[in-house]
C-alpha cells in the first residue's frame, strides 16, 4: 500500500480530478498541522483513494483553504477539514515508516537509519491512538518486513489485512453503514494483493541483481521452472486479482470508480515498462503464443454476454484476460465465470438521498467559489499593466503611443 496506486488523469472526467485532488490537498494540510512541512512528503496516494471511496459518508466535512508547498505557497488549493482526514494523515505516516523499515531490510544505509530513526519516534506517538486490532496487525506486518519473511502467501495475505485496516479505521470515522466499509474493505483487501504482486513483476530484475528475495525466483529455483514461467504464472495471479476488484466497483461511486481504474491501468503500464529480459526469450515468446492460442480457440465461445450499463467493455476484458492467462495453463474452470454473474451486477451503486443532497450542496459551494476566484483573477488581469506598457508609458508620458 505504499505508492503503487497513482490515478493518471489525462482522460478523466473533471469531477474525478477534482474529488481526488481536494482530498489529496487535504491530507498535505493536516500532514503539514498534525506534524510538520517534511511529513507532507509521506502523502499516500492508497490513502487518498480510501478518503475517495468515501466521499459520500462525510456528513461534516469543513472547506479550508490551504497553501501548496509545491508551489512554495505561492498558491492555494482547496481542501477539507474532518477528524477522518486528520487520522489519513496519521496512517499515512505509519505507512511511511513502514516502506523506509522496508528499505533499510533490504538494503541498510546509515541515511535511512536515521529517517527510519525519526519516523519510528513519530510512529510510536501514533500507534497508542489507534485501535488494538489496529495495532496488531502493524506489528504482525511490520515484523513481516524487518525479519524479510520469503513466505509469498503471508505477504499476500498481510498485504490484504493493512489494507482492511486503514478502511475500517479511516471508515469508523465517518457515517459510512457497516455494509459500505465491509465493501471498500474487500476493495482495498484485494488491492492490497495486486500492489504485492505487482511489486514483484516490476522489481524482477533489481532483485536479480541485488539478490534480494523474489516470489518469482524463488519459484523458478524450487520447481526448476524456467524464470519466463514463473513470472507468467504470477501475472496470472495479478490478472485474476484484477478482474476481482473490478467485479466489485459497480456497487461504489463513480468518482471513485474512474480514479481506481486510473490507476490499475497506471498500474498495469509500469509492469509493461518494467517487462524482464526473461520474456524476451524464444522460449517465452512459445508460451505467450499458447496464451494467444487460447485466446483465439475461446473467441467464438459465449464466454459473456454483451456489455450492458453495468457491465462495460474494460471488465469484459478484464475477465477475458484473465480467463486466457488461465487457461493456457489448462486451469480455466475456477476463473470462467462471466464478468456479468449476479453479484457483479445485481448491485449497482445508488447513494441514500441525504448523500446525495450534501454532495450536490458541496459541489454548488465549490462552484460558487471557484467563480468567484476566477472572477477576482480576471479582474486583477484587467487592472495590470504589462512590462511592455509600463516601458511605452516611460518612453512616452505623454501617453502618445
Amino acid at each position: 500500500m505504499l505508492g503503487h496506486l497513482k490515478p493518471t488523469f489525462c482522460k478523466s472526467s473533471k469531477s474525478s480530478k477534482e474529488n481526488y485532488w481536494e482530498f489529496y490537498c487535504s491530507v498535505c494540510a493536516s500532514l503539514r498541522k498534525q506534524h510538520d512541512l517534511a511529513s507532507s512528503f509521506l502523502l499516500n496516494n492508497e490513502i487518498t483513494l480510501i478518503l475517495s471511496a468515501f466521499q459520500d459518508d462525510f456528513e461534516d466535512l469543513k472547506d479550508i483553504k490551504t497553501a501548496c508547498p509545491a508551489k512554495a505557497f505561492l498558491a492555494k488549493n482547496y481542501a477539507f477539514a474532518h477528524p477522518a482526514i486528520d487520522l489519513a494523515g496519521h496512517l499515512s505516516v505509519i505507512l511511511g515508516w513502514i516502506k523506509v523499515l522496508d528499505w533499510q531490510t533490504d538494503s541498510p544505509h546509515m541515511a535511512k537509519r536515521i529517517l527510519l530513526n525519526r519516523l519510528h519516534k513519530k510512529a510510536q506517538r501514533i500507534l497508542p491512538t489507534l485501535s488494538a486490532e489496529a495495532q496488531q496487525t502493524i506489528e504482525a506486518y511490520t515484523r513481516l518486513t524487518s525479519d524479510n519473511v520469503q513466505d509469498f502467501a503471508e505477504i499476500r495475505a498481510q498485504s490484504a489485512a493493512l489494507a482492511q485496516m486503514l478502511v475500517r479505521e479511516i471508515g469508523q470515522k465517518t457515517e459510512a453503514n457497516p455494509e459500505s466499509i465491509a465493501l471498500i474493505q474487500a476493495v482495498f483487501g484485494k488491492a492490497g494483493e495486486l500492489i504485492a504482486v505487482a511489486d514483484h513483476l516490476i522489481d524482477l530484475e533489481k532483485d536479480q541483481k541485488y539478490a534480494q528475495y523474489n516470489p518469482i525466483i524463488l519459484e523458478a529455483e524450487t520447481k526448476k521452472i524456467p524464470l519466463a514461467q514463473a513470472y507468467l504464472q504470477l501475472k496470472m495471479q495479478y490478472y485474476a486479482l484484477r478482474h476481482d476488484i473490478l467485479k466489485l466497483l459497480p456497487a461504489m461511486n463513480p468518482a471513485f470508480i474512474e480514479a481506481l481504474k486510473q490507476s490499475m491501468y497506471g498500474l498495469d503500464k509500469q509492469i509493461d515498462k518494467h517487462l524482464p529480459a526473461c520474456m524476451h526469450t524464444a522460449q517465452a515468446r512459445e508460451m505467450v503464443g499458447k496464451m494467444q492460442t487460447a485466446q483465439g480457440s475461446m473467441a467464438g465461445m459465449p464466454l459473456m454476454p454483451e456489455a450492458s450499463d453495468c457491465c462495460n467493455e474494460a471488465c469484459c476484458g478484464a475477465c477475458l484476460g484473465a480467463c486466457v492467462q488461465a487457461c493456457a495453463q489448462g486451469c480455466c474452470d475456477s476463473m470462467c465465470n462471466s464478468c456479468c454473474s449476479d453479484d457483479c451486477c445485481s448491485n449497482t451503486w445508488t447513494p441514500s438521498p441525504e448523500a446525495q443532497q450534501r454532495r450536490e450542496e458541496r459541489r454548488e459551494a465549490r462552484a460558487i467559489k471557484r467563480a468567484e476566484k476566477e472572477a477576482r483573477k480576471k479582474r486583477a488581469k484587467e487592472g495590470k499593466e504589462t512590462k511592455e506598457d509600463k516601458e511605452k508609458k516611460k518612453q512616452n508620458p505623454d501617453g502618445a503611443y
